[in-house]
């Protein structure tokens, strides 16, 4: 699945040899080792010399003097591979909304540094309001910023109850990695999400909705993702996949496709968040058990945000049996239309047009495991029945 010539050779046609190049050892998937150095998936490979790839412009022209936060470039040609092709997954787990760090921890998804609340900005924010401040290197993340300190409120334990969740093995977000050379950069890796529903340790038997198993976290348990994620429930079929995906100084990148919702859930309520011009990266620590940092950013659509809370978060119809959702849900709208920044997808200059969606940035950690199977995910409940 990685066409064109090694980079070696590559290097060998320009004369520049391999020398100078990052070091990394390869080994059989078959032996795992946590404790291996750095650029390492374990130890008892052989070392394989990186090539001398230099990353491709990112092509982002943007405010002067702004330096927006991006991800890595993609690397212009994938290193001496040594014929490896590591296959990885990852349960995505301990979700957080970033409010705290908003302003440091994200990426800029406009190209533009919009400091003061004021132009330059991609669009009018609604009723001739002031522009969302970006953050530090023109980060957008306003929905952090905004809305998580709403929702707070409404829900004060909605994060934690979320991470409870993905700490028992529901509700996870799987990625599986395929076809990675195992080294620092790899400028094609196949990349596919999914939605994790539960979790069995080794060798215990398959889990469920019904039936979760409890993870050991250690490496070895079997991650079961829905059926909804694959075409009829089709492994071959994934809904959410990325061929295109790669490795920058061993940071994955990852783009998802528009229309891809993504569900965290705590305490009998569901929150589907569907992004569009999204984007995950996170970075493979040594041994390539973990996934540090991982960062989902992208543009939430102001009626994609509303439709995700009235379907599994907060009942905002019922005055009489739920007067403090429908209180919250009244509140919750207005310090959304407050803090809508961004279109639904880039669309350069063009003349003064109304926000229409919020951007955000949600973190999280992944955990190395292993692929179980497809199971049948719940149904998302209604929050006025709770």
């Amino acid at each position: 699945m990685h066409p064109g010539p090694r980079c070696s050779l590559l290097l060998l046609a320009l004369g520049l040899g391999a020398a100078g190049c990052t070091d990394a050892l390869i080994i059989d998937r078959g032996t795992r080792d946590g404790a291996a150095a750095d650029g390492a998936l374990g130890d008892a490979g052989v070392t394989v010399p990186d090539g001398a790839c230099r990353p491709g412009d990112a092509g982002i022209v943007g405010t002067p003097g702004c330096d927006p936060r991006r991800p890595p470039p993609r690397p212009d040609c994938r290193p001496g591979d040594a014929g490896v092709n590591v296959d990885l997954l990852f349960a995505l787990r301990d979700v957080t909304f970033k409010n705290a760090d908003w302003s440091t921890d994200g990426y800029d998804l406009d190209g533009l540094c919009t400091v003061d609340g004021s132009a330059p900005a991609e669009c009018a924010g609604p009723g001739m309001r002031e522009h969302v401040p970006d953050g530090e290197d023109g980060i957008d993340n306003a929905f952090a910023r905004q809305i998580v300190p709403t929702l707070t409120s409404a829900q004060p334990s909605f994060e934690t109850d979320m991470q409870a969740r993905q700490m028992e093995g529901r509700f996870t977000i799987i990625l599986r990695v395929e076809g990675w050379n195992g080294l620092n950069d790899d400028p094609l890796v196949e990349v596919t999400i999914a939605q994790g529903i539960c979790a069995a340790r080794e060798g215990e038997p398959p889990c469920s909705d019904d039936m979760p198993g409890v993870p050991a976290w250690d490496g070895q348990d079997l991650f079961y993702a829905a059926e909804s994620s694959y075409l009829d429930g089709d492994e071959t079929m994934p809904l959410a996949r990325d061929p295109a995906a790669y490795v920058a100084n061993r940071t994955l990148v990852v783009r998802l496709p528009a229309g891809v919702q993504l569900q965290l859930a705590g305490a009998g309520r569901i929150l589907g968040v569907g992004l569009t011009d999204a984007t995950l990266t996170g970075v493979l620590a040594p041994g390539a058990e973990t996934l540090r940092d991982v960062l989902l950013v992208g543009r939430w659509a102001r009626t994609a945000v509303l439709a995700a809370v009235d379907e599994g978060l907060l009942c905002g119809s019922d005055p009489a049996g739920h007067p403090e959702d429908v209180l919250a849900r009244m509140v919750l709208e207005s310090a959304l239309d407050q803090a809508l920044d961004v279109m639904r997808e880039s669309r350069g200059t063009m003349p003064p047009v109304v926000c229409e969606s919020v951007s955000l940035g949600i973190g999280f950690t992944g955990r190395a495991g292993r692929w179980g199977g497809l199971v049948v995910g719940p149904a998302v409940p209604d929050p006025c029945t709770l």
